[in-house]
């Protein structure tokens, strides 16, 4: 769990996810990549 997140970005091609980026509080970068790309529903 990140607590306080400063900053999040994400990594995506079109409705596709790809990674997670939060940087916390500390200015430690916490990165969830995964494996196959995660389906968003489209807006």
């Amino acid at each position: 769990m990140i607590r306080h997140p400063r900053a999040v970005f994400v990594e995506s091609d079109g409705t596709d996810l790809h990674s997670i980026n939060a940087i916390d509080e500390d200015g430690a970068s916490q990165i969830v990549r995964f494996r196959k790309p995660l389906a968003l529903a489209a807006a």
